[in-house]
């Protein structure tokens, strides 16, 4: 008998559902991963942006002149974007990611990375800045962005 009872509760217990949403990744849905370059170099410093409107958004791409490179149609209704930018660079070879996205009870943690060629990469030598641009499920969460 205290075989069935113990059988019946390990059940019962496994077959609880897991509610606890706190630490979960976010899906990320990458836009654009790549560089500026023209006229566009320069208009931005080493920033991380959050975008929740379409006016906002559009704005963004007539100063990052990547509008040709991306479908400009978001539903914000549904989504924001997070865009990292980093600092001018002198040669190519640099790239920066929003490599994670992790939900915590009242905040979003975006993780973001830069990499650099090594010492004996060849590059080119030309100004460039790296960006990437995703789009998230919206929130209400604070959003925090974190360097690696």
């Amino acid at each position: 008998m205290k075989t069935m009872f113990a059988i019946f509760f390990s059940i019962l217990l496994a077959s609880c559902p897991n509610n606890n949403k706190e630490n979960q990744e976010t899906m990320i849905n990458s836009l654009y991963k790549g560089t500026l370059s023209g006229d566009s170099l320069g208009k931005f410093e080493k920033e991380n942006l959050v975008i929740k409107t379409e006016k906002d958004w559009k704005s963004f791409l007539k100063k990052a002149e990547v509008v040709n490179q991306m479908d400009d149609l978001i539903d914000f209704s549904k989504s924001i974007i997070v865009v990292a930018i980093d600092s001018q660079k002198n040669t190519g070879g640099f790239s920066v990611e929003i490599s994670k996205i992790k939900e915590e009870k009242s905040k979003l943690l975006v993780t973001i990375e830069s990499k650099g060629p090594k010492p004996t990469d060849m590059v080119t030598m030309v100004l460039t800045q790296p960006i990437h641009i995703v789009k998230i499920p919206k929130t209400k969460k604070d959003i925090v962005f974190v360097t690696e």
